[in-house]
């Protein structure tokens, strides 16, 4: 194992634990940190470290920003099975926001995606089919949500309508 290798693996093992026991901000800095040194190099460890994160910002409460880092993971996807994983997880995370009905705190929130997701035109349009449906506009987001054409993200904001 490499120095850099060694540091990830520490780290990691050092915000999961840090998640395990609640200690959110210092799991959010470790898991940040793993992003940051492995972006780009090791995709699979970036793309956990991105759901680590995420799973911070859940028991916090930031829901904008558990699906903000969700979309970051989708986008940096290296390969189909990463990036339909990466989709499982969002689902996941928009029915907990969904069953704790705060899908309104996501209002405002998503519009800064919109320009991020530029370089994936379906994600691009999954991200404003769910700004619109956050902001009340549910026959935008229907006629949105038609031209996504992934069958699973077209699922996702279909069942946030339900």
């Amino acid at each position: 194992m490499t120095r850099r290798e060694e540091i990830i693996a520490t780290l990691l093992k050092e915000a999961q634990r840090a998640l395990n026991e609640r200690k959110i901000e210092i799991a959010k800095k470790k898991f940040d940190e793993v992003m940051h040194i492995s972006k780009g190099s090791y995709p699979w460890i970036y793309f956990e470290a991105c759901f680590g994160l995420v799973d911070a910002f859940i028991e916090e409460g930031n829901y904008s920003g558990a699906v903000k880092c969700s979309i970051r993971a989708l986008l940096d996807a290296s390969d189909e099975e990463m990036f339909s994983l990466g989709v499982e997880r969002l689902k996941n995370v928009l029915a907990i926001i969904k069953k704790n009905n705060k899908i309104e705190l996501l209002k405002n929130r998503l519009e800064v995606l919109i320009s991020q997701t530029s370089a994936n035109k379906d994600l691009q349009t999954f991200v404003m089919a769910l700004d619109a449906l956050t902001k009340g506009n549910l026959k935008e987001a229907q006629l949105l949500t038609r031209n996504i054409r992934s069958e699973k993200l077209k699922e996702i904001v279909e069942s946030l309508m339900e």
